[in-house]
């Protein structure tokens, strides 16, 4: 499932759970379901080498980090976007 359907199947899922008192989201944190493997590239990676990274890695955004501070995150929609707004050539 992809990044997208699956935040969709979520927000389904979240519309549809009760409305009372109890409710089975309210049972976790976000620390039992992250991702515990940090991915990152360096600010100075290109625009051709991060969706590569993002790809080989199974993920749809990366930490942008120099040394150990962290700059941005870049995703997939922004890498869309910079190509269809004309921000980069390909």
């Amino acid at each position: 499932m992809g990044s997208l359907e699956a935040e969709t199947a979520a927000s389904q899922w979240i519309r549809a759970a009760p409305t009372n008192d109890w409710n089975l989201l309210d049972e976790y944190t976000v620390s039992d379901v992250m991702t515990r493997e940090v991915k990152s590239q360096p600010s100075r990676a290109t625009v051709q080498q991060a969706p590569r990274y993002m790809l080989d890695s199974g993920i749809h955004r990366v930490l942008v980090m120099d040394e150990r501070e962290l700059r941005g995150i870049v995703t997939t929609t922004d890498i869309v976007r910079a190509i269809a707004d004309g921000s980069v050539q390909t």
